[in-house]
């Protein structure tokens, strides 16, 4: 059994894209997702087999992750066997270019 991290700084239609893949290819596996503090009650709803790692609203920027101790030290409970980082722009249309 591995452990999933997806990171979610992609539209909804990527994540129901690449949460659908993951279920589907990787059934027993533990998955996490870092979100956005406004989404995760949608989430939750959603896809209940999913365990959340809060976030503060809005995207996700590296110098305030860097600040985030509180983030951070839930983020290295999680150890993760595979990450995704999916992306919305139409330059990488596929979640699997940015795994």
């Amino acid at each position: 059994m591995k452990t999933i991290l997806i990171m979610r700084i992609a539209n909804m239609q990527t994540m129901e894209q690449l949460i659908s893949y993951l279920k589907e290819h990787n059934k027993k596996d533990n998955i996490y997702c870092l979100i956005q503090k406004s989404s995760i009650e949608a989430f939750k709803e959603k896809y209940p087999h999913i365990n959340y790692i809060e976030k503060q609203n809005g995207f996700f920027k590296y110098k305030e992750f860097k600040k985030d101790i509180n983030l951070k030290s839930k983020l290295k409970c999680v150890k993760a066997d595979e990450m995704y980082i999916p992306s919305s722009y139409i330059d990488f249309p596929d979640f699997q270019d940015a795994f």
